[in-house]
């Protein structure tokens, strides 16, 4: 499942736009993640009619951690006594 790697900033002198990498391509979408592990997330601000743009700057540390297990089932098969021939196990084999 897709998660946000950053909460949107405001600007009221211009228009915040983000990447996954510092010569990426921007766009105001938050930039998302699905694996566990360490991203870096690079913002800018390019400026409105009064004010300059703001050259990209990094942000470190973002991560999305491990999940847990939501549940774990182990299901067991009855035995059976190999006759020399494929056995594939029924649903009233597994206990």
């Amino acid at each position: 499942m897709a998660q946000d790697l950053v909460t949107a900033g405001t600007s009221e002198q211009g228009t915040i736009y983000y990447s996954t990498t510092e010569d990426g391509t921007y766009t105001t979408a938050i930039p998302q993640g699905t694996d566990a592990g360490d991203y870096t997330v690079w913002y800018k601000v390019t400026g409105d009619a009064n004010h300059c743009d703001i050259a990209p700057i990094e942000i470190t540390g973002v991560s999305i951690g491990k999940a847990d297990f939501a549940t774990v089932s182990i299901a067991t098969v009855s035995t059976k006594t190999y006759t020399g021939s494929a056995i594939t196990p029924t649903p009233e084999d597994l206990g």
